[in-house]
């Protein structure tokens, strides 16, 4: 009997079902919904890093042996470095594969033990300074003509953000923070952002 009421039950809901459906033709498409909400913020491989090339022989001498060159603004805009932090990296091509070093940076660029230390500092106006010095007290590189161009990378983090086990002196671990936390990113409309 209980077969029966099943096999029953399923042939009256198929009944119901096929009359149940719509004849003809389809209809027009009705107008498009609203927008829905943004998604959530992703991973991104979009960098926001700014990268400072200058020629060697736009380096001016300051004092003691300390070269500097200031950057532009389309170069690096001023920032505030109350609620950001610039972290720098200088591309170190004297290894067999060039690769990105925390600044600032004893660049020992030939097989003996003079070297040439970069560094930056974020003046209070907001304007990146590079500088250089060469350990001996010579000319940097010795040719301070050389219209070589020396490879800096820079990034600028919302303080906040920043986690306290984040090393800064790493270029893969900045870089991985930044793909996954783009919104640690400090944006400057007026620069090059990459």
């Amino acid at each position: 009997m209980k077969t029966n009421k099943s096999i029953l039950l399923a042939i009256f809901s198929a009944i119901i079902l096929i009359s149940c459906s719509k004849g003809g033709e389809i209809g027009p498409q009705g107008p498009q919904g609203q927008q829905g909400p943004p998604g959530p913020a992703g991973a991104s491989n979009l960098l926001g890093y700014y990268d400072v090339t200058p020629p060697l022989n736009q380096f001016a001498w300051q004092s003691n042996g300390v070269y500097q060159y200031q950057t532009t603004t389309s170069q690096f805009p001023p920032i505030n470095l109350n609620n950001n932090t610039v972290v720098g990296f200088m591309l170190n091509t004297v290894t067999t594969s060039a690769q990105f070093v925390a600044l600032p940076h004893n660049h020992y660029w030939n097989s003996g033990s003079v070297y040439v230390k970069h560094y930056f500092a974020v003046a209070g106006n907001g304007r990146l300074w590079l500088y250089m010095r060469r350990s001996d007290g010579g000319v940097p590189y010795g040719n301070q003509n050389d219209p070589v161009q020396l490879g800096y990378r820079f990034f600028v983090l919302k303080k906040a953000q920043i986690p306290d086990d984040l090393n800064l002196d790493s270029y893969e671990e900045v870089e991985r923070f930044v793909i996954q936390n783009p919104e640690a990113i400090e944006f400057v409309s007026n620069a090059e952002i990459r």
